[in-house]
C-alpha cells in the first residue's frame, strides 16, 4: 500500500480521511499547515499527497507546484481538496499540476476510487526517480557567500528533470527562452519523454452530491455551535453540583 500525506486544518477532515485510508491499508501522516508539509516531505516521502487547497501558511496550490516541479518528488500524486464553503480553484489546480481534486466531507467511494489508481501509478514512477538527496524547501536554496560563490541554486519549481545536470558554461552564452509547458487536463499527469508506457490516468473528480452538500453544511454548523454548547453544558453541570 501507499504512504499518504494528508494535510488539512480541519480536525473532522483529518479524522475522516485518515480512517478511510487506513482501513484500506495505507500509511497516513496528517498535518495541519503548509509549512509543516515542507518540513515532513523528506522523511515521509509520500506516494500521494491529499492537500486542502486553502491550507494556512502555504496553500495546497503552492505545495503542488513545488512537488510537481521537483524531479525527486514528481512521482507523487497530488489531490487537492475543498469544501462547499471553500472550493478548489480548478484553474489554479491545473496550473500547479494537480492530478485531481475531491470535495469534502470525504465520501469513501469517491476518495478510494481516486487513491487506488494514483497509488499504482506513483509506485511505477518512483522507480524512475533519479538518485540524489531531496531538494530544499522553497526559500532555503543555497545562497551566494562572501569571498566565494556557492553552487547555483535550483529553481524553486523546476520543470525539466535534467536541469541540474547542465554544466555551467565558462563564458556567458545567449539565453534562449524555453517554450511554456503545455498543461494536461486536471486528473491527467504529463508524461515525460523518458517515461515508458504511460499509465492510465485516474478517474475524473466526482461531482458534489446533495448528500455531500448537506453534510458539509451540517459540519460547518456543528463546528460553529460547539463552543457555545460546551459552555452551556459546563454551566449546567456546575449548577447541578452546587445544588447538592
Amino acid at each position: 500500500m501507499s504512504r499518504i500525506l494528508l494535510a488539512d486544518d480541519s480536525p473532522h477532515a483529518q479524522r475522516m480521511g485518515e480512517r478511510l485510508l487506513r482501513d484500506e491499508g495505507h500509511e497516513v501522516v496528517t498535518i495541519t499547515d503548509g509549512d509543516t508539509v515542507f518540513v515532513r516531505l523528506p522523511d515521509v516521502d509520500p506516494d500521494i499527497l491529499i492537500l486542502d487547497a486553502n491550507l494556512p501558511m502555504r496553500s495546497g496550490y503552492e505545495i503542488t507546484k513545488f512537488v510537481k516541479g521537483s524531479s525527486f518528488y514528481r512521482h507523487a500524486a497530488v489531490l487537492l481538496t475543498g469544501s462547499v464553503a471553500e472550493p478548489v480553484d480548478e484553474k489554479l489546480a491545473r496550473e500547479a499540476g494537480a492530478d485531481g481534486m475531491i470535495h469534502k466531507p470525504f465520501e469513501s467511494k469517491a476518495l478510494l476510487s481516486l487513491v487506488g489508481p494514483l497509488s499504482v501509478k506513483a509506485a511505477e514512477l518512483r522507480e524512475l526517480r533519479p538518485a540524489g538527496p531531496p531538494p530544499p524547501p522553497p526559500g532555503e536554496e543555497p545562497k551566494f557567500v562572501s569571498g566565494a560563490v556557492s553552487a547555483e541554486p535550483e529553481p524553486e519549481f523546476a520543470v525539466d528533470p535534467e536541469a541540474d545536470a547542465v554544466p555551467v558554461p565558462a563564458k556567458p552564452v545567449p539565453v534562449v527562452a524555453a517554450p511554456a509547458p503545455q498543461l494536461a487536463p486536471l486528473g491527467v499527469k504529463p508524461t515525460l519523454e523518458s517515461d515508458p508506457d504511460p499509465i492510465p490516468s485516474p478517474a475524473a473528480p466526482v461531482a458534489v452530491s446533495e448528500q455531500e452538500r448537506v453534510r458539509a453544511a451540517v459540519t460547518l454548523a456543528l463546528d460553529a455551535a460547539m463552543p457555545r454548547l460546551i459552555d452551556e453544558l459546563t454551566q449546567q453541570v456546575l449548577r447541578a453540583l452546587d445544588s447538592k
